[in-house]
Parts: structure tokens; sequence; C-alpha cells
């Protein structure tokens, strides 16, 4: 018998790279896109009433950052795994998102070849 997909939410306010995401999980077997948000706004008041295994989130979003947006979620959804995308190699926000709550993340130029199995990734790190 086939494992149940595991649920993953998207929070980003870029078109073009969203509807890459939502691409490149549709091809997987694994995974399945339960919802997505343009702002983290809206994710903080959808995300606690149907908790995904995975957001990906995006460091730099208009309004409440992507940042700020792991630090209020993760206390609320403690078995929800967080992989920050960004266009930036900025360490210290890198690290700052790790310190808020964040399981790994992934530049954006890397999304297409490493965003499954970055996925894959941040879920294993709940079995340990």
């Amino acid at each position: 018998m086939k494992a149940a997909p595991h649920q993953v939410v998207i929070v980003e306010d870029d078109s073009r790279f969203r509807e890459s995401f939502l691409e490149t999980i549709a091809a997987s077997d694994s995974w399945i896109v339960s919802g997505w948000h343009v702002r983290a706004e809206s994710a903080l008041e959808a995300i606690p009433l149907n908790p995904p295994d995975a957001v990906i989130a995006d460091i730099q979003l208009p309004g409440i950052s992507g940042i700020e947006l792991v630090r209020k979620l993760k206390p609320l959804c403690p078995a929800t795994q967080f992989l920050m995308v960004t266009v930036f190699e900025d360490a210290d926000k890198v690290f700052e998102a790790l310190a808020a709550g964040a399981s790994g993340y992934v530049l954006k130029r890397d999304m297409h070849a490493r965003l499954l199995e970055s996925l894959d990734d941040v879920l294993a790190l709940l079995l340990v």
C-alpha cells in the first residue's frame, strides 16, 4: 500500500517562483501542495488550522518577513518543518531563520534541482 503524500504549504510573493514550486511538487508522488499564500499574514491565520508536514517560506516577504512567520508559527505547529528560500546569500538572514525555528534553507537558484530533496531532508528531521 502506497503512503499518502506529505502536505506542504508555500508562502511566496513572487508568482514566478511560486508557480515553479507548484510545478515541481506536482511532479512528485510523495508531496502535495495543500495551500499557498502570497503574504505571511494570511499564512499565520490558515496554517495553524490545518498544519502541514512542511512549509516553504520566502525569507523576504512583504509585511511580516518569512523569518517572523517561522518565529510565530513554530510554537503553534511544532511538528511542521520550515524550509526557507531566498535569492540572497546572506548568512546572517539564514542564521536568523534557523534560530527562529526553520529546519533548512535553499537558494532560489538551486530550487529546481534541490526542492524535493530539501523537503525530504527537513521531513527526515521528524524521524530523528
